[in-house]
């Protein structure tokens, strides 16, 4: 992901609520819903190619080998764990998974799933994404793959996707559509500050309404 640097930069210059508008105009979903950070962002962006987890229900007795350390040991630094976890109410990321991952140079965690030591979370200086807070252990579930594509809150995010997030939630960029969204998102803020402009000095509504049509408009 080196040369897509340049980018990543970039796309941390847009808050979440442009990428969705840039989404409905383009007919794509691409917008994770459900997950809040932990802590707020303060303005700050998570940016980072994804680097995908998924979990499921035990299948007999004999449980994958594969632990979340491994995962977090084997990515670089920047990339963002994007997990899937099929369990509602149960913690699957806690503090040592958090500082394991601060300490290998992660640049977050995205979870579809819940996590525990909340305060220790807060406190670690990485931006965590997640569904809620429970104190509930894991029941018999293992860590099946990594690198494949999962769902997180209804978008599919696969190995090396870019993630978005900020205090309004996170989004997914595919990079084969990195050059389009872009572009719309420089069309979009475009469009924001003149409707900021327009509302300010008491436009007429049928030119504000023009320029929400344009929001819509390739």
């Amino acid at each position: 992901m080196n040369d897509s640097k340049p980018d990543i930069e970039q796309l941390a210059t847009f808050p979440t609520a442009f990428y969705t508008d840039v989404y409905m105009r383009l007919g794509m979903r691409g917008w994770i819903s459900g997950l809040q950070p932990v802590s707020p962002m303060s303005g700050g962006r998570l940016v980072g190619p994804a680097v995908t987890v998924r979990y499921l229900p035990l299948r007999g007795r004999q449980a994958s080998s594969i632990t979340l350390y491994e995962v977090i040991r084997s990515a670089q630094a920047g990339d963002v764990l994007a997990i899937q976890a099929p369990y509602p109410g149960i913690a699957l990321v806690g503090d040592l998974a958090t500082s394991c991952a601060r300490a290998q140079g992660l640049a977050g965690i995205v979870l579809d799933g819940y996590i525990r030591d909340v305060e220790e979370v807060k406190h670690c200086g990485l931006p965590v994404f997640c569904r809620g807070i429970s104190m509930e252990h894991p029941p018999l579930m293992e860590l099946h793959d990594w690198g494949g594509a999962v769902e997180c809150g209804g978008a599919q995010i696969r190995g090396g996707d870019l993630l978005v997030g900020d205090d309004d939630g996170v989004v997914v960029v595919p990079p084969e559509e990195l050059d389009e969204v872009v572009t719309h998102l420089g069309q979009m803020k475009s469009i924001e500050e003149e409707l900021k402009e327009a509302i300010n000095t008491e436009a007429s509504l049928e030119d504000i309404q023009a320029l929400f049509r344009r929001k819509m408009d390739q």
